[in-house]
């Protein structure tokens, strides 16, 4: 009733993507959307001189030893968090407080993932969504399983009961790779 109005909505989309439902052509402008890059985190962080050093530093003249050990360490804030900006928000609010601001930004990760399991199980079914979660919580284990630095390949074995095989699998990874998981 209101054709004038702008309406800014997020999410995930699963449904849309997944799923055979109707959905308004050429009414809907979409913006994909990424976690933040580690130049953004550092504006977060409101680190506008290292940024500026950042975008300075090339192979031929690297930055300092201090600057080097300070990036380091903000570094590894920027792989914890994950760059997901409601996650950075909460850690940055709380950077006072280190165990504090890392306690927030661990609640706020697994309140995206229980999005995406309820999101997951909107439209896949009980059983179909049980195979999905358990080879997406698979993944970091079989990421562990390192050899020299290198993730060997992938086993299909243990990941879901009684299914030991790709094809028997093949369904719950398509559909993460569909939902761009």
């Amino acid at each position: 009733k209101m054709p004038e109005l702008d309406l800014i909505a997020a999410g995930s989309l699963l449904g849309v993507r997944i799923a055979d439902v109707s959905f308004p052509v050429g009414k809907v402008d979409t913006l994909h959307m990424q976690p933040m890059s580690f130049e953004e985190f550092l504006l977060a962080r409101q680190e506008d001189k290292l940024y500026e050093i950042f975008h300075e530093t090339s192979l031929i003249s690297p930055q300092s030893n201090i600057a080097h050990e300070r990036f380091w360490n903000i570094f590894k804030d920027y792989l914890i968090t994950g760059g997901m900006p409601k996650v950075v928000d909460e850690f940055v609010q709380n950077l006072d407080n280190p165990a504090k601001a890392y306690e927030k930004a661990v609640l706020e990760q697994e309140e995206i993932v229980n999005a995406y399991y309820i999101d997951i199980g909107k439209h896949c079914g009980k059983e179909n969504s049980m195979h999905i979660r358990r080879v997406l919580e698979n993944i970091p284990e079989q990421l562990a399983r390192s050899i020299d630095g290198n993730a060997g390949r992938y086993r299909f074995k243990g990941v879901i009961p009684r299914k030991d095989q790709y094809s028997e699998l093949v369904g719950s990874i398509d559909w993460l790779e569909a939902a761009g998981l």
